[in-house]
């Protein structure tokens, strides 16, 4: 029993090295992603079209890191991976590639069709998650 409990020690303390790893790797993304943005910006300063697109394109990219950082935090504080935040950071990468689409033209209907439905589909399991959490459950 013992060896199993040591096992498990190991194990959980494998686990939260590899998220902190992951978490300051994800960090230091974060930080040279917004650096670029920036930096994008300001090369491409007089024509506000690309300015535009740089924007839209980085931003959406950021706000996904955020959201798998925010991920890993709520990991060291539940010790578990919820649902609503895997869902939420798919949720904002298929409405980013969906934007980013319609504003190049890119998107063909059946394209934009199926990320809707996949899209509609992802907000009902978060609907669903949040309403049938652990959390709630435990209140009623």
């Amino acid at each position: 029993m013992r060896e199993l409990v040591l096992k498990l020690n190991i194990l959980n303390t494998a686990v939260n090295i590899t998220f902190l790893l992951l978490e300051i790797f994800l960090s230091i993304g974060l930080l040279l992603a917004i650096f670029n943005l920036f930096k994008d910006l300001y090369i491409s300063f007089p024509n506000s079209k690309d300015m535009f697109n740089i924007l839209i394109n980085s931003s959406f990219s950021i706000f996904i890191l955020l959201e798998i950082i925010k991920s890993i935090n709520e990991y060291f504080q539940y010790k578990r991976i919820k649902i609503t935040t895997i869902t939420e950071i798919t949720i904002i990468f298929i409405m980013r590639e969906i934007i980013i689409g319609l504003y190049q033209h890119s998107l063909k209907f059946e394209d934009s069709l199926y990320l809707s439905i996949v899209l509609l589909i992802l907000t009902l399991i978060r609907i669903l998650s949040v309403k049938f959490s652990p959390i709630n459950i435990e209140r009623r």
